[in-house]
């Protein structure tokens, strides 16, 4: 593949790898009967709004979806005007402006009865349709607004899935489970969403996603297959961020290439230190990690022969759930001799690269 579309969300079908067993779900879930949102899960970077786009894409092919794409909305009107307005605007494309919404873009709708007046009014216009409500990243949302605001629009939301009979249904993406939604009354994404996670490959899945990628003119010799599986997770934007410096300095070679481990390793050191990788490692490190976990990955970065259970624990003895949860969310992982080792080896190159952690001698 000339392009390897990094580090951009996949837009188009051509350039979507797997996910087909998680695209299924969704879809039966829409089209079922039942008012479930769907909540596509998973870590940072493994690949959410890449499925979310390729979802959309296909929905807008079917005459029994209307897709409506909501940006991120920090107060419950604004989230409300931006509903309505996708609405109408997927109703009638020409209404650029109702008059329910100001030059603003601020709702003037007093009330939520008002409002689902309104909704009831411009709906009824598309009869036998179902509107699917697109949201990436709620959680991060949630997250930005003040904690008065989050919680008014997780109830508008709540509202519009369990108690109206409106054709609407929800899609999300979600890294996390806000403290919102976790404490909401009943709350459907704990207890009645469709959660559909997204894991990072095996190593065998992660092989094919390589050799589909780089097609047949880079032939990746067996221990640069396991290093970059080690280094990268099987999540595609890691892959993805080595292959392209692996790639982009042959492009012009009109023969073969031949991939060593040794050529993979200079790969992975120059991906740790691009502009891309500098920022979404800091991203993931500074705002998906609590303490505790952050000091475990320390430890574990300065120990390059991986750590034993009770090291392990030495070290989480506050947080006892720490280790079990980073290996549930694939950063690290037990290997064959009881110790426990990085999953995502790139993310401890990362913290030795910027001195978190020094590695013991």
């Amino acid at each position: 593949m000339d392009d390897l579309n990094f580090p951009n969300p996949v837009t188009a079908a051509k350039d979507f790898f797997d996910r087909e067993l998680e695209l299924d779900t969704i879809q039966r879930t829409l089209a079922s009967s039942t008012r479930r949102p769907v909540v596509i899960f998973g870590e940072r970077v493994i690949g959410k709004t890449s499925t979310l786009n390729i979802l959309i894409e296909r929905l807008k092919a079917s005459p029994s979806h209307v897709i409506v794409q909501l940006p991120h909305s920090y107060s419950r009107d604004d989230f409300a005007a931006e509903i309505l307005q996708g609405i109408c605007e997927a109703v009638d494309p020409s209404l650029r402006q109702t008059s329910f919404v100001n030059e603003n873009g601020c709702l003037k709708i007093a009330t939520v009865s008002e409002f689902m007046q309104v909704m009831e009014e411009q709906i009824a216009k598309r009869p036998g349709v179902s509107f699917v409500l697109c949201l990436d990243e709620f959680d991060s949302l949630l997250a930005r607004c003040d904690p008065d605001a989050a919680n008014q629009i997780l109830d508008l939301t709540l509202h519009l899935i369990e108690r109206t009979t409106l054709p609407l249904r929800f899609v999300f993406t979600m890294t996390q489970m806000t403290a919102q939604i976790l404490h909401s009354y009943a709350s459907p994404f704990v207890n009645g969403a469709t959660i559909v996670p997204l894991a990072p490959w095996s190593s065998a899945q992660s092989r094919q996603f390589v050799e589909w990628l780089i097609g047949t003119r880079f032939v990746i010799e067996e221990e640069a297959h396991r290093l970059l599986f080690g280094m990268a997770a099987g999540q595609p934007y890691f892959t993805k961020a080595i292959l392209r410096e692996l790639i982009e300095p042959r492009r012009e070679q009109a023969q073969s290439v031949r991939v060593t481990a040794a050529q993979l390793q200079d790969a992975i050191a120059a991906s740790v230190n691009s502009s891309e990788m500098k920022f979404t490692l800091a991203n993931i490190w500074h705002a998906h990690f609590s303490k505790p976990e952050q000091d475990l990955m320390i430890r574990l970065a300065a120990s390059p022969n991986g750590l034993t259970a009770s090291e392990l624990q030495a070290h989480a003895i506050e947080c006892p759930k720490v280790p079990q949860r980073l290996m549930e969310r694939g950063y690290i992982e037990k290997d064959k001799h009881d110790r426990y080792t990085w999953r995502l080896g790139i993310l401890g190159q990362w913290l030795i690269e910027n001195s978190f952690a020094t590695p013991a001698q």
